[in-house]
């Protein structure tokens, strides 16, 4: 049609196509603990993070995995970037942030730790504020945020940390 540039927009989209893309080095996630998900739910999850880290390794060059060490989420994220080969690093909101949980899961934060090329604890004793900043962050730090719910939620530190993350223009899958 006369007058509309359709050549000139097929062109701009191909070159935007071909134009070299920023690696997205660093991929954070957050997410629900292991209660909200079913177990079949929960292996799902896994396998998919799995496979996104991998994607995000071949196609945007992730080799970094930041992550909060929270049950559930947070450690099947820290477990599968490991048996991806990434790099992992862990924000821990304080030092005591296992000392609560069942001993399997205890012995599980505590090897993601141990097996962590970098790790930020921000304080000593549990306080609300701590989760937050560990959230701000995770987002600071990375280049894209993957989101793991059953319903987008609303009103918990994963709603708060995707839309911190939505206002600062940060990609999330």
């Amino acid at each position: 049609t006369p007058g509309l540039n359709h050549l000139g927009r097929m062109l701009m989209d191909e070159r935007d196509r071909l134009r070299p893309r920023p690696p997205w080095t660093r991929a954070a996630v957050t997410g629900h603990r292991p209660e909200q998900f079913t177990p079949d739910e929960q292996e799902w999850v896994t396998t998919q993070i799995r496979d996104i880290l991998q994607r995000l390794h071949n196609e945007h060059g992730t080799t970094t995995a930041l992550t909060g060490m929270a049950r559930g989420v947070d450690t099947w994220f820290a477990q599968a970037a490991l048996d991806t080969g990434h790099t992992l690093w862990a924000y821990i909101p304080f030092t005591t942030q296992a000392d609560t949980w069942d001993t399997h899961d205890r012995t599980q934060w505590r090897q993601l730790r141990t097996q962590s090329a970098r790790t930020i604890t921000l304080g000593t004793a549990s306080h609300n504020a701590l989760y937050h900043h560990r959230n701000d962050l995770l987002i600071r730090d990375s280049d894209v945020l993957i989101g793991v719910h059953v319903e987008f939620p609303t009103s918990n530190g994963t709603a708060s940390t995707m839309a911190k993350a939505t206002q600062q223009g940060r990609r999330i899958i």
